[in-house]
């Protein structure tokens, strides 16, 4: 490289205060956040909520890739869009079929005190679990909670402060 284009790439690093290369990423993944607000299409291929912040969207492969098919890395029907929080604790587990797991319809989550599939949106998020979902919906943890906050005796003692 010659020493005007060293200056040139050195003059912008300085004016968008970041190496050039980070800011062409940033400015794409912007873009494409952008686009994908306006075609409805910012949710979470994992928790299936909205994702609000181009900060927070993470592209994943749907099927692993590595190890199995480079062809996956390229395939566009085995890439979805997520939260980068719920893309990185789903990285951190390792992918295990379970002979005894269930298999949800689309948009289901089974609740294990209902034993019975509900909504997904009916749960709260776990992002540690295989789904990123509680295994409980939201209306029996509540109903545990408040059994849980029962003395011996029967009578209910004073509901935590969030609650008052």
């Amino acid at each position: 490289m010659k020493q005007f284009e060293i200056d040139r790439h050195r003059n912008m690093s300085t004016q968008l205060g970041m190496p050039r290369g980070t800011a062409a990423n940033r400015l794409r993944k912007l873009v494409l956040f952008d686009l994908l607000k306006r075609h409805n299409e910012n949710i979470c291929y994992r928790c299936k909520k909205n994702i609000e912040q181009a900060e927070d969207l993470s592209i994943e492969h749907i099927k692993p890739w590595e190890h199995v098919d480079v062809a996956l890395f390229w395939d566009l029907s085995n890439i979805a869009f997520s939260h980068l929080r719920c893309n990185c604790a789903a990285a951190r587990r390792p992918v295990v079929q379970l002979k005894h797991r269930r298999t949800a319809p689309e948009g289901m989550n089974w609740c294990r005190t209902h034993k019975q599939f509900l909504p997904v949106d009916r749960f709260s998020t776990q992002p540690s679990r295989w789904n990123g979902l509680c295994y409980d919906c939201k209306d029996c943890t509540n109903t545990a909670k408040r059994e849980a906050r029962r003395s011996p005796d029967g009578v209910m003692v004073a509901p935590p402060p969030e609650e008052r």
